[in-house]
């Protein structure tokens, strides 16, 4: 299925509420530990997926997922996942998760990064701004996450990209 293709389909379904979503909103899959924090690359790695962090980032953990912050007055980027017990995870099933947000009526967007590939979209709730992105390798779905001000919106644009592009799905 091309970029194209995806993104109708995507779109079609969130509009026709056809999402079946395989977890209750909020809980996005399995509780993410650190297991390792490299200070050389400044990288938070969980058993599952490794992030790369930008200068002046740090990373700490809660039940529910990992939390990305700069020092300062900045947004959040937080990251969950879950694991497929059995095969791998399809474009069916990043558009399940995708369409069981919240959000209604938002445009979902195929995204294909370095390591990993899926959807991901933005809009503005109660003046702040949000991306999400749902992106899978192998048996893995990696759930992001990030809000800020909407007056400070393009203020962490390159530093979230880069991080984002960073993601990297461990099998």
């Amino acid at each position: 299925m091309n970029g194209a293709q995806l993104s109708i389909l995507a779109n079609d379904r969130c509009k026709q509420n056809r999402c079946l979503g395989h977890l209750p909103t909020g809980k996005k899959g399995r509780v993410i530990y650190m297991t390792s924090r490299s200070s050389q690359t400044n990288e938070f790695r969980s058993s599952w997926w490794s992030i790369r962090l930008q200068p002046s980032w740090s990373a700490t953990e809660s039940a529910e997922c990992v939390s990305l912050r700069s020092r300062g007055d900045s947004g959040v980027l937080q990251i969950s996942a879950t694991r497929k017990p059995t095969g791998q995870v399809t474009d069916d099933d990043v558009l399940e998760f995708a369409c069981d947000s919240k959000q209604k009526g938002r445009v979902l967007k195929p995204i294909a990064k370095v390591h990993v590939s899926g959807v991901t979209t933005e809009f503005v709730d109660q003046n702040r701004y949000w991306r999400e992105w749902w992106l899978k390798d192998g048996a893995t779905l990696v759930y992001v996450t990030y809000n800020v001000s909407l007056a400070s919106k393009d203020r962490e644009t390159e530093p979230i990209e880069q991080m984002i592009n960073s993601i990297v799905i461990t099998r």
